[in-house]
Formats: C-alpha cells, sequence, structure tokens
C-alpha cells in the first residue's frame, strides 16, 4: 500500500462543537478557508476532536493557528493504543501552521491541545488533509 498522491481533505465527515462554515468565523488573515474548526471557548481548557483514517492514509497534515495566545502540548495521537503521534507548541506569532504526524496503520486519531484562556484555536479543515 503505497502513499496517496493526492491529499484527501479531513473535512469529509468532520465532527466538533466547534466546527463552523460561518463566514465570520472561516477567514484568517484575509483568506476564507470556508470550513473550519474553531474553537473560541472561555477559560484555559483543552480543546480536542476525532478523526477517523480507518488504516488507509500513510500521513495527516494539519494546519493550525493559535490566535491571542498559545496552544501548549498540541498533540496528535493514536486513539486506539494511546500512542502519540505528533507533540509539538503552537504559538500566536507562528501565525498557520502545518503539523505532520505518521499516521500509517491507524483507524481512530485522537487530536488535543492545551488552550490559554483568551486563545482561538483555528484549523482550516480545506487545508488540513490526509496522504
Amino acid at each position: 500500500m503505497g502513499e496517496q498522491l493526492e491529499g484527501v481533505s479531513i473535512a469529509a465527515g468532520f465532527d466538533s462543537n466547534y466546527h463552523t462554515k460561518d463566514p465570520d468565523k472561516t477567514v484568517y488573515l484575509d483568506k476564507d478557508y470556508k470550513d473550519v474548526h474553531f474553537d473560541n471557548g472561555s477559560g484555559t481548557r483543552g480543546s480536542s476532536f476525532m478523526l477517523y483514517p480507518d488504516k488507509k492514509y500513510q500521513k495527516l497534515y494539519i494546519q493550525v493557528a493559535a490566535i491571542g495566545g498559545d496552544i501548549k502540548d498540541f498533540t496528535i495521537q493514536d486513539s486506539d493504543t494511546d500512542t502519540f503521534l505528533k507533540k509539538q507548541t503552537i504559538t500566536a506569532e507562528q501565525g498557520l501552521v502545518t503539523v505532520e504526524a505518521n499516521i500509517a496503520g491507524v483507524s481512530k486519531i485522537y487530536v488535543t491541545g492545551q488552550v490559554e484562556d483568551g486563545t482561538t484555536v483555528f484549523i482550516p479543515l480545506t487545508t488540513s488533509y490526509y496522504k
């Protein structure tokens, strides 16, 4: 099973309490991403969602921006084995960053991060993808 040549957006079947297509929330640095995970909850908190690649892909590329503060321990984890696939801090100064993780053989992915009070998590689903 070789690496997929074309990326497949994570938007298909995406489900979270912070999933939005509201144009007031889908724009980042003058670009409208149309479909985003936009967590602007209050307080210091965990922000998370699940993805279901079902062992079909080799890599996951998630674009993420921390607006107004930092996301500590942004983590991509194999939900079945609790194995960390990628873990890093995302700062507001970095802008929109792409986090890459090897997901070969993974069925379910738990994506989470510790979000500082006053920080919005912005993840464009249209430009985050499996490959």
